[in-house]
């Protein structure tokens, strides 16, 4: 069952970990703006410039910050791609709780350091999201540690929504919010503090085209296992289609779309070379999502989230 939270929920959450995460204010570029045309104004909100570079930090510290005493000192494991791994080995090394992240053998390498950096305990299992997910799973079964999900759990959920409870607090009439789609659960978020702070406002999500499971199971209720992979490997979740932010999204997106490699490419390129961010290919498919669409978005004024900014080593060479 996927949680429902309110605005005081949201509200509650964001008092209790605005200490630990940066307020990623909306920044406009001009240059952006003449290359998308259209009458198109795009903010981004640079997720990017959180202490992980992902705004997977605040699911982290929204779920953890709530924890028990006695469930502090267990600690949590987690199945991850990456970015809520390095979230809660950070928010873990910050709140004194043991982490236990399970990510694929074949994980980016860059992540699974920051991961081991912060503290966390890092195994490696299996050669597919699913398969490190599994493990996860049978390692809390067996050792009765708790299972962290970012979707499951109220607090994390708030927390992930409070991007957009950020979004409507700064006051700029937004038209639009585009989200990057894994999980799915910061999308749901943000459409539900739009409920509350911007009623007029959509929500966008945009997922790879090759690893589009949510996005088809969005259209046609059917769930699609990919069976090519994507640069944009931290949505490229496979068949965990995660029906409980699915609902959310089914009951509040307005549009979702897919995009290709080469359009997320060129999206990253556009964001390097306009603004200097390095953004990781996940965190540019909500951008790449406006340049394929964009004769359908005349003149509106569009929040993309740069989800965020982990580039792995074998794609610098796309900002060198």
């Amino acid at each position: 069952m996927e949680p429902m939270i309110s605005l005081n929920d949201i509200e509650e959450v964001y008092g209790k970990i605005s200490g630990y995460i940066n307020p990623t204010t909306m920044q406009n570029f001009p240059a952006v703006d003449a290359i998308v045309g259209n009458g198109i104004k795009i903010y981004f909100k640079p997720e990017i410039l959180q202490p992980t570079k992902s705004f997977k930090v605040r699911n982290a510290f929204g779920g953890l910050v709530v924890l028990s005493t006695d469930e502090k000192r267990k600690g949590v494991i987690a199945a991850s791609t990456g970015n809520l791994g390095q979230g809660l080995a950070y928010a873990g090394s910050i709140l004194g709780i043991p982490v236990t992240i399970c990510v694929k053998k074949n994980n980016n390498p860059k992540k699974n350091e920051a991961i081991r950096g912060w503290g966390a305990k890092l195994v490696e299992y299996g050669d597919t999201y699913n398969e490190a997910h599994e493990n996860a799973i049978r390692i809390s079964e067996e050792t009765e540690l708790p299972y962290f999900s970012t979707s499951k759990r109220l607090y994390a959920f708030a927390g992930a929504a409070t991007i957009g409870f950020e979004i409507f607090k700064e006051g700029i009439k937004i038209d639009r919010v585009v989200h990057s789609i894994g999980s799915g659960t910061h999308a749901a978020g943000t459409s539900i503090s739009a409920r509350y702070l911007s009623p007029g406002t959509k929500i966008m999500g945009v997922q790879a085209v090759n690893a589009s499971t949510i996005h088809d199971y969005w259209h046609n209720k059917t769930t699609i296992t990919p069976v090519t992979e994507t640069i944009a490997d931290a949505i490229s979740l496979g068949r965990d289609f995660y029906a409980y932010s699915v609902k959310l999204l089914r009951d509040h997106l307005h549009q979702f779309t897919t995009v290709t490699e080469d359009e997320i490419i060129n999206a990253i390129k556009i964001i390097y070379n306009t603004t200097g961010y390095i953004v990781e290919p996940a965190g540019a498919v909500g951008f790449a999502g406006i340049l394929a669409n964009r004769e359908q978005f005349s003149n509106e004024s569009i929040a993309v989230i740069l989800s965020g900014g982990n580039l792995s080593d074998t794609l610098k060479y796309l900002v060198e």
